[in-house]
């Protein structure tokens, strides 16, 4: 695990994005085929969304770029009472 000590981390100035796990989005077929899986398991965009952010700013790209020769940086908020079903990464 990674601990970054950020204080003057301020998220609330991010273009949140809402997203969810069952919305089918005409993605991959082996990504989609598990939004099925989790439609038929009972999840629905009422229960399992969350809001992403990609456009970080500030120190976080300085770190990243030390360490990775290529990234991406998204962070994510879930309310409380939502869930993220197990799953595979879709993330790229």
């Amino acid at each position: 695990m990674i601990i970054i000590n950020y204080p003057d981390y301020n998220c609330g100035n991010y273009r949140w994005l809402k997203e969810d796990n069952v919305t089918l989005l005409g993605r991959a077929d082996e990504f989609e085929e598990q939004n099925l899986r989790f439609i038929d398991a009972g999840y629905t965009t009422e229960n399992s969304f969350y809001y992403r952010a990609f456009d970080i700013e500030g120190g976080i790209h300085v770190f990243c770029r030390t360490i990775f020769p290529g990234y991406s940086v998204g962070i994510m908020t879930q309310p409380l009472g939502q869930t993220l079903p197990l799953h595979g990464g879709t993330f790229f």
